[in-house]
């Protein structure tokens, strides 16, 4: 277990100023990767890159990974998570992999790729909670 105590050398170097600049950052850091996460969803098919399946499951996994790491690190200040906000990320998700297929971009809808995200969106909220485990009080 990491020591996490006032006295602890991590504890000292995460009470750096750097370490109260990144939840500050992290929201609009979450609301740019949603938008392009988003755009590269909407991207025609035709002009993507060709990526075998477990590479774009790893690819949607985590690219939502990311998005609900960035809602965690700009919860650290509340130390509290919202998964409602995870659960309306995971459904926007959703609504982006049925507009794929309805939206004549030649892509297709797939549960699977739903399944990926749910996957790093869960990852990303047990990496919070191990955030505010090791992240100081301010």
């Amino acid at each position: 277990m990491t020591d996490t105590s006032p006295d602890s050398g991590l504890a000292q170097i995460m009470r750096h100023r750097v370490f109260r600049i990144i939840p500050a950052l992290a929201r609009p850091t979450f609301w740019i990767a949603l938008l392009a996460v988003t755009a590269l969803s909407l991207w025609p098919s035709d002009s993507a890159p060709s990526i075998s399946i477990w590479s774009d499951k790893i690819s949607h996994a985590l690219a939502y990974f990311v998005l609900g790491l960035l809602l965690a690190l700009g919860s650290i200040l509340t130390r509290k998570i919202h998964p409602i906000r995870l659960g309306f990320i995971l459904i926007w998700s959703a609504v982006l992999e049925l507009m794929q297929g309805a939206s004549g971009l030649n892509r297709t809808t797939s549960l699977l790729d739903i399944l990926a995200n749910g996957t790093g969106l869960t990852l990303a909220y047990l990496g919070g909670l191990l955030l505010f485990v090791i992240w100081p009080r301010s």
